[in-house]
């Protein structure tokens, strides 16, 4: 995307895949840069299924699951959306009034780039208008309806749910494909062989997502024919530290999302260096402090960092930080309030974003922050904040952005903030 505002949006709503007001901002954002449709299909990807609902009823109050296909198109009219992804049971939506439809709705859908297909009973009455689709890029498919999309020359991202293993089958056939994302796939728990070898055919496959079941140590395998493969994410599954050397063997592969799987971290010992690779988030796995020695001294130079997980500050350690000095973008969700730990930031040359959370801030975590000397935004999280920092704050020479969105901090006194840092953006 060419919108780093944009982009930026979408980064933040990634790491917190449960926040609505965040998703709502980069849905409107994505309104101005006239890409609703494409961050919409990101973001359903990704986000809990209450933000989902939350999401419809904000954006679509009037809409409900008895709507008219009339009201659906004048709705979305309404709003100026191009194509979108309602987040709504495809054909109580789509097709309702099959037998009445006018050229407007027709017409309509000829126009649409993202859609969902949910449960249908008989999938030959819909045949016509899912042949209208013919600028379709983004398609959210449930069950066993991946087929009516072979043909499909359009399409470039695909979330598949809950389909039975034939389906994924159909991946392979259809052509142009960049993101694909498959979760709850029936294969005994397990994303097999079979499987992964199907989704590395896919030549033009630059981001993957894998989410809600276990890959074999056998499809691991695979990850080193995934030729354009650039970005990896698995989501709430059962990767473990076994498969992680497989991983590294995308050739291409630039970032990696872990969140929710079983990994130590110390599997990360095998990894093969790729001098493309730039971003590793890694978030509510089961990280153990040796596994933390070995990510931070193997991805000490990566771009950006980003490391959360329940009671991180009993494991992590000031020694792991000694080894951070290439990082520009580091994110750790909680630290201990030690002197050893703040003294250990001095070891953070190269960070130019830093979001960090601890419970109890003291003069010396903001000396600390001034021995960082690329230091341009920071981000504190989960404190209060008063106004003894602000003298601190103003010894970091390169500050352009503060944010407080996640400190409890009195409007007042953001004011005194907003006012005695003038070339500073308080959020």
């Amino acid at each position: 995307m060419a919108d780093e505002r944009l982009e930026t949006l979408i980064r933040q709503f990634e790491e917190n895949p449960c926040d609505t007001e965040k998703a709502l901002e980069t849905i409107h954002q994505a309104k101005r840069s006239r890409m609703v449709s494409e961050v919409l299909f990101r973001i359903k990807a990704i986000a809990t299924e209450k933000v989902r609902r939350e999401l419809a009823e904000v954006l679509f109050p009037n809409i409900k699951h008895s709507s008219t296909y009339a009201q659906l198109v004048e709705k979305t009219s309404e709003l100026g959306f191009s194509g979108l992804e309602l987040m709504l049971p495809f054909v109580k939506i789509i097709f309702e009034k099959q037998d009445s439809f006018s050229y407007k709705p027709v017409r309509f859908l000829s126009k649409m780039r993202s859609i969902e297909v949910n449960y249908m009973l008989n999938e030959q009455p819909y045949l016509p208008s899912i042949s209208a689709l013919k600028q379709l890029k983004n398609l959210t498919v449930h069950h066993s309806w991946l087929h009516l999309f072979r043909d499909f020359k359009t399409i470039e991202e695909i979330f598949v749910n809950y389909a039975q293993n034939s389906s994924l089958e159909d991946l392979g056939a259809i052509s142009g494909l960049k993101k694909v994302s498959v979760a709850n796939v029936n294969e005994v728990n397990q994303l097999g062989a079979s499987n992964m070898a199907i989704l590395a055919s896919i030549e033009t496959l630059e981001r993957l997502s894998i989410g809600s079941y276990g890959v074999s140590h056998e499809a691991a395998q695979h990850f080193s024919d995934f030729t354009s493969l650039q970005e990896l994410s698995f989501y709430c599954n059962l990767l473990t530290d076994d498969c992680l050397e497989e991983v590294s063997r995308a050739p291409q592969l630039k970032r990696l999302f872990i969140e929710g799987n079983p990994i130590t971290g110390e599997g990360f010992e095998s990894w093969q260096e790729n001098k493309n690779f730039e971003h590793l988030q890694l978030s509510q796995n089961q990280l153990t402090s040796q596994g933390l020695t070995v990510i931070c001294r193997k991805f000490g130079n990566t771009q950006r960092l980003l490391i959360g997980q329940d009671k991180l500050d009993e494991i992590f350690l000031p020694a792991h930080l000694e080894f951070l000095n290439g990082v520009e973008y580091l994110h750790i969700s909680k630290i201990s309030s030690s002197q050893e730990m703040f003294a250990a930031f001095n070891h953070l040359q190269s960070v130019k974003e830093f979001i960090i959370g601890i419970d109890k801030p003291t003069p010396k975590f903001m000396d600390g922050l001034a021995t960082m000397p690329e230091l341009e935004s920071l981000n504190l999280c989960f404190f209060e904040l008063d106004e003894h920092f602000l003298d601190g704050l103003k010894k970091l020479k390169k500050l352009k952005k503060l944010s407080l969105q996640r400190t409890i901090v009195p409007q007042e006194l953001r004011e005194v903030y907003k006012k005695e840092l003038p070339g500073v953006t308080v959020i």
